[in-house]
């Protein structure tokens, strides 16, 4: 029997009513065990200013690394590099960009 307030079916087994989730939940959950066998995730958030070439080779340093650790395969390892300004971030409540300039060029003090 079908419940009418969404599409999880009513399963009776006797005294107790088993429900199952909506099917877009369900959708999410088959979802969620599909990616956790794609992963792992390696995030790095860093200050701004790496080359492509940096992080190019940092990405594939950690690569390495992570499967020479972990095992695995190298194209399952996915690495997320954010590149955060330093007024974005803070340390001790006193915001990075104050605690850590960014060198002046010469010829302008």
């Amino acid at each position: 029997m079908r419940d009418p307030r969404n599409d999880g079916a009513v399963l009776d087994t006797g005294n107790a009513s088993h429900r199952r989730p909506p099917r877009a939940v369900r959708s999410l959950i088959s979802l969620s065990k599909t990616e956790k066998r794609r992963m792992p995730i390696i995030r790095v958030e860093m200050f701004s200013g790496r080359t492509v070439e940096q992080k190019r080779q940092l990405s594939k340093a950690l690569t390495e690394s992570f499967i020479s650790v972990c095992g695995g395969k190298p194209q399952s390892v996915h690495i997320i590099i954010e590149d955060v300004a330093k007024g974005d971030w803070a340390i001790g409540g006193e915001l990075c960009s104050d605690l850590y300039p960014d060198p002046k060029p010469a010829g302008t003090d």
